[in-house]
């Protein structure tokens, strides 16, 4: 009866050895995992900078979206004050205006700014071009 402790101690050593070799091999695979060059860390770092600049390109799009919609505002205003001004305009080169025959070229009559009114027309019109200009090339670094 004495091999029953003798079998026991040598399946106990050899379950400690297999063990012990089982621990060392995922030792190893832990570090080669852990490594920056290669592996997890790599990986995650190359994901946490992926992150970083997707968050850069999303708030440089908000901030895009944010000046167009804002362009589009002005440019809506311009376009209104256009209306306003190309009626004026009208109104006072004799379409309209009981002077007309009077005061001939009432359209550059000088505002007393020294300005005329088609002056001033000409000037919005250029800055819409402008405006639209603008938002064209928002709109392109947006895309």
């Amino acid at each position: 009866m004495s091999s029953l402790p003798l079998i026991a101690d040598a399946l106990l050593a050899g379950a400690s050895l297999a063990s012990c070799l089982a621990c060392a091999v995922l030792a190893r695979r832990l570090r080669r995992l852990s490594q920056g060059d290669h592996g997890l860390g790599h990986a995650l770092e190359a994901l946490d900078q992926g992150v970083a600049r997707l968050e850069a390109a999303l708030a440089a799009a908000s901030d895009a979206a944010a000046a167009a919609d804002r362009l589009n505002r002005t440019i809506a205003a311009a376009d209104a004050a256009h209306a306003r001004l190309a009626a004026r305009t009208e109104a006072a080169s004799g379409d309209g205006d009981p002077l007309a025959d009077v005061v001939p070229g009432s359209a550059r009559r000088r505002t007393p700014h020294g300005a005329s009114l088609q002056d001033a027309l000409d000037m919005l019109t250029r800055l819409e071009a402008s405006a639209r200009a603008t938002a064209a090339s928002g709109a392109d670094r947006a895309a």
